[in-house]
């Protein structure tokens, strides 16, 4: 009997490439049903759906219980969140979720309390000894001089929105608008940025990395894939020091001082994964497998690279009316 599983978002990438993943290669296994905030006609995964719903923003009063009815009406087993607003609105130990009999596939309520604010994230970090960008405050921006740069972005912000260099001037204009408070202010890190992507499940951690060597909108568009040790290690200790879920990533670049320093951690699967998964390294494969209890093999999609790889994404055109 197919297992009922909602993904949230629909319309992110990521929803696309689970879609057609499940059609690939589970179609004997899932039912799949999707909800987006657009309308049906402009979600290019809506041609797998079951069922298609259109939701409010999850940061809207009514998302919440909108989501609750659906997965009541639909009897759904799976629910998948794939941004981080909807991911820390059902944690996997959610009660009304576990009422209804749905696996969520977030990290549960105490994780998503440290994740949800870059800020918090960052100095939880610290206290692990897990290296980060150095974060300011105002007034260290003001006596830091003119010239100096800084990376800003929206302490709840999503991938690459809202984020932008600014001068000590510009911060100190925002500051005047009390608009600071708002944001994250970090020293700006040195390229490469990598995407470590996380299989963390069956007593082990599994990886690989994913050097963004071109980004649009925040999303990895070509990419070099390998197998990175230290990077491993790293996934490791963040798995030990906090609970979180089967599929996640988080992104590196070198700071200041010259250590890889952990400037986001995603609790999700990411944009980008499928740029991994068409290498022949699929987190997205092994996630449904371990969130279904399939009677396969998670690790058979996460084989150990003995050589770099390469992978640029392509848009294709989809009539959906």
């Amino acid at each position: 009997m197919k297992q009922r599983i909602l993904i949230s978002a629909a319309g992110v990438p990521t929803a696309f490439h689970l879609c057609e993943l499940i059609r690939t290669r589970f179609p004997k296994h899932f039912a799949v049903y999707l909800c987006d905030t657009n309308p049906k006609h402009l979600v290019a995964a809506a041609g797998f759906a079951h069922r298609f719903w259109t939701v409010p923003p999850a940061n809207h009063p009514d998302f919440r219980r909108t989501l609750l009815d659906i997965l009541r009406i639909e009897q759904i087993e799976i629910y998948v969140p794939l941004v981080d607003k909807d991911v820390y609105t059902f944690p996997a130990d959610d009660v009304e979720l576990q009422t209804l009999g749905v696996r969520s596939t977030a990290p549960p309520a105490r994780s998503a309390a440290v994740l949800k604010s870059k800020r918090t994230l960052s100095g939880w970090l610290k206290t692990k000894s897990v290296a980060v960008p150095r974060v300011f405050t105002s007034s260290e921006v003001v006596d830091g001089g003119d010239s100096e740069e800084y990376f800003v972005k929206p302490d709840d912000g999503v991938g690459s929105r809202g984020a932008s260099l600014m001068t000590a001037a510009q911060l100190c204009k925002l500051a005047e608008e009390k608009v600071t408070d708002e944001l994250l202010i970090q020293e700006v890190c040195k390229p490469p940025e990598y995407t470590v992507e996380v299989y963390n499940a069956r007593g082990k951690v599994v990886t690989i990395c994913r050097e963004r060597l071109e980004t649009k909108a925040g999303v990895c568009t070509k990419a070099r894939i390998w197998t990175n040790s230290q990077m491993q290690k790293l996934a490791r200790k963040l798995c030990k020091e906090l609970e979180l879920p089967v599929a996640f990533c988080f992104q590196v670049m070198r700071n200041k001082a010259g250590k890889w320093a952990v400037t986001d951690l995603n609790p999700r699967l990411g944009a980008g994964t499928s740029l991994s998964s068409i290498c022949g390294w699929s987190l997205a494969s092994a996630a449904l497998v371990t969130w279904a209890d399939l009677p396969m093999n998670p690790f058979q999609y996460l084989p150990l690279f003995k050589s770099q790889r390469f992978a640029v994404r392509a848009y294709r055109d989809i009539r959906t009316r």
